[in-house]
Parts: C-alpha cells; structure tokens; sequence
C-alpha cells in the first residue's frame, strides 16, 4: 500500500505497536538488529526512535531520506557541524554508533533505549539483536560485490544530508522571530559561524547563506545529494553549493564500509553495542575492542559482478 515516485513516496500509516513480552518481543529484536547490520553496511544515519518504529514483531523503516548517507571530511569530521557537536572521539566515526539506533553510551544523559517508540526494553533479549546483527552483517560481506553493483542504479536518487539537528535549527528559528530588531535578528544569525575561524567561514559560506535564507523564511534548512555525486545542495531550483563537498559519493562511502567488514570489526561493532547497552564500560574494560583498535582502512571492492548475475546473488 506505498505508491512511490522518483524522489518521494506516499505510504499508508503504519500502525505503531510495542511487540508482547516474549517470543514476539524476542522476534522484534532479532529484526532490530537485522535492520541495524543493513544500516551499518550502508553508512546510514539519523535512524533512531522516531524513525524506525515497532509495528508488533517488526521494526518499520518510516523515514529512508538518510539510508544512504555519505561523510564530509575536514567538516567537522564526518559531518557533524563544529559550532553543534564540538569534538566527538574519533573511534565513533564509522561505526554502528552513526546509525543512531543505539544510545550512545558517552553521553551523561540517556534515553530510553534502543528502542523506537520507547515502552519496550532490550533486557532480556540482548542475544535476540546480537544473532540478527551477526547473522546479517556477515551476509552482506558474503554479497558486498553484488550488493554494491545493485546500489549502482540509485546513483541519481536524493539523499538527505544533515547538517545540524534539527532542534538547533527550531531553537535558532525561534529566538530569530522572536528577536525585538532586525539588528538583533542578524546577531542571532551569527550562530550558524560559532566555532569556525576565518578560512572556514569563507570555505563555508555558500551553507552559511543557505542556512541563513532557510531561518529567515522560518524554515529548516534541507541539504541533499545525488547518491552517486560529491556536490552539496540546497535549494533544488540553484546550482550546487558546493561541488566537492564529499570525497566519495554516498553509494561510494556504502561500498567503503562494506569493504571494511570482516570478523575484527564484527567484533568492535559488537563491543560498541554491549557499551550502549551498558553491558560493558567501554572506558574501562579491558575485554573491549572498540577504543583500542586503529581505524580500519578500506579494502579495494574489485571488480563489481555483471548487474544479471549480481541481482541474483543479492542478500533478500
């Protein structure tokens, strides 16, 4: 009950419904960590409790904009904007922590877990989500070639990019319209350059002022790509803002961090699991992987099997 266009989609509601202790829960959580092995191999992002909902047994996808998701080097690192998130250690870059389904256990404040929805906890069902995410992730290293010859398709699809979250952008929206003068309105919109020195701002300044026309009009400010292309976007109507924003295309990045998947970093994404989950003090536990290990590199892909016969080798 979906009827899908080139870039946007119409779906019947789905109806959000914590899954009954016991097998259905268990159920869900295999599902979980099914969903969640997909969005690790993918580079996706922003798939937390609000957009991946419980439908009983299942989790539901309800928004896909950023399944495909590539980095911004030199951005802030990896896309987190300097003047919102500050320094973020680097060993988070990369792994199953960017997806956003789990808490990140290095923040003083956690919310209900990993849990779309709220109102159903992991306790008890620990090895339901570690078998789904397993099971999974090493299926997609199995498929990796055929999998990244099939995402060659939605190479001029849009993607999503997320800039800053969007409570920075309503808190900022809201004390603009709420400022006494127009003087004091342009104040509020030098926000968007805290924490950025001058080469930065002038590097920068084609967001800035997409930023700053989007909060003007009350808006949020929406940046996409093409999934095959590197140039940042705004406004659909202009040319890009920046054509060598990435320094790979989303569809690259996905084929980068399946190249980087084997039975080591299985492990050091199982260990960042067990440290949202507070299994494990990742600080201190000296079992963990997951804050001793380098950053992995990524393998060369080789050559991507022909699309007929990659198609019919693809994980369902």
């Amino acid at each position: 009950e979906q009827i899908s266009g080139r870039d946007y989609a119409f779906q019947k509601e789905t109806e959000r419904r914590i899954p009954s202790a016991g097998t259905e829960r268990a159920e869900f959580y295999v599902w979980l960590g099914r969903l969640t092995a997909v969005f690790y191999a993918l580079g996706s992002t922003d798939m937390h409790r609000f957009n991946v909902i419980p439908a009983g047994d299942r989790p539901c996808v309800i928004d896909t904009e950023t399944l495909l998701c590539a980095r911004a080097e030199g951005f802030g690192g990896a896309g987190d904007f300097p003047a919102d998130y500050g320094e973020v250690f680097p060993e988070y870059r990369m792994s199953v922590g960017e997806c956003m389904v789990l808490p990140r256990f290095y923040a003083q404040i956690q919310k209900s877990p990993l849990l779309p929805g709220g109102g159903c906890t992991p306790e008890g069902y620990e090895d339901s989500f570690f078998d789904g995410f397993r099971t999974v992730y090493r299926a997609i290293r199995e498929k990796r070639i055929a999998i990244a010859s099939l995402l060659e398709r939605y190479r001029t699809f849009s993607v999503r990019y997320i800039l800053r979250s969007t409570g920075t952008y309503n808190a900022l929206i809201a004390a603009y319209a709420s400022a006494a003068s127009d003087a004091e309105r342009e104040q509020m919109l030098k926000r968007l350059e805290k924490g950025l020195d001058s080469e930065q701002r002038r590097q920068w300044q084609p967001i800035l002022d997409w930023e700053a026309s989007c909060v003007r009009e009350g808006d949020v400010p929406y940046f996409w790509f093409y999934a095959g292309e590197r140039a940042l976007r705004g406004d659909r109507r202009e040319l890009p803002l920046i054509d060598d924003f990435l320094r790979v295309s989303p569809i690259a990045y996905a084929e980068e961090r399946m190249q980087s998947m084997d039975e080591r970093d299985l492990a050091v994404q199982c260990d960042y699991i067990r440290a949202s989950l507070r299994h494990i003090d990742a600080w201190t536990d000296p079992t963990a992987q997951f804050l001793r290990l380098p950053v992995i590199e990524p393998k060369p892909l080789g050559e991507p099997l022909p699309k007929e016969i990659a198609a019919g080798e693809a994980v369902e």
